[in-house]
């Protein structure tokens, strides 16, 4: 989850700034505990200093806090919420925080049972999310797949084609470049686990070839695009240090061309 935590987190900050009444400062409680949650998580990917299980469970509590505020917040005070716009965002926090704790069955229901939050004229940025959630789950049951000892190429496949679809359909709704970015990484984090699963003791030489074929042309495909997208941020540092990420993970060689 490197980097597409700490994103995620910047792409929920903020919706709840528009005014003072108590509904949006719970609801900031709420992004704030995601947010320490999602740089617990980014710490613990990234090995930086500390207890790994603190970490851990700081995410885990994090996340458990943001989706316990804000189903509250759901139940007690949705005409509140709606009179502010900020339903949508509220039912995307839980979502998300549902997500993240690996409950990603009870995530997705949450969406489907919120049609207005899907519908063409809710806010883009929970619109887009909430379409792109089952992709997310998508990418960590694959990645689970390719972690459990025996390493099943169709299955993970199967997923990584899910996810991808899933992602796409939600990248066509993106107009915002950082949603954009979000879901081109995400359906990277898919590639990854697809190249993990080409070590099927299953796969012949000619399938595994074939296969190894078709992972390279996805790879190039979505390198090229992420390049653009990062490129185009106007933060270079980050570019910089996700591009180097993602190249040492393939084997590309992408920058930000002068």
């Amino acid at each position: 989850m490197t980097h597409r935590t700490a994103l995620l987190a910047l792409l929920l900050a903020g919706c709840a700034q528009l005014t003072p009444i108590s509904v949006a400062r719970e609801l900031r409680e709420a992004q704030s505990a995601f947010s320490e949650a999602a740089a617990a998580e980014n710490a613990l990917a990234l090995e930086q200093p500390g207890p790994a299980g603190a970490a851990a469970a700081s995410a885990s509590t994090g996340y458990a806090v943001a989706a316990r505020i804000a189903a509250e917040l759901r139940a007690a005070r949705r005409p509140a919420l709606e009179r502010e716009g900020l339903y949508c965002p509220t039912v995307t926090l839980e979502a998300l925080a549902l997500w993240r704790l690996g409950r990603g069955e009870a995530a997705c229901a949450l969406a489907r049972a919120e049609p207005l939050c899907l519908a063409p004229d809710a806010a883009a940025r929970d619109r887009v999310l909430l379409v792109a959630l089952p992709g997310l789950v998508a990418v960590d049951e694959a990645d689970a797949l390719t972690r459990d000892g025996e390493r099943d190429y169709a299955a993970v496949h199967g997923r990584v084609s899910e996810a991808r679809e899933q992602l796409r359909a939600a990248g066509r709704l993106a107009s915002d470049r950082s949603l954009a970015t979000y879901l081109v990484m995400s359906e990277l984090a898919a590639l990854a686990a697809w190249r993990q699963a080409l070590f099927d003791e299953g796969l012949d030489p000619a399938q595994q070839a074939a296969a190894r074929t078709e992972l390279d042309a996805a790879r190039d495909e979505l390198m090229a695009r992420y390049r653009a997208l990062a490129c185009a941020s106007g933060n270079r540092e980050f570019a910089a240090r996700s591009l180097d990420y993602w190249n040492a993970l393939f084997g590309s060689s992408e920058t930000c061309r002068p």
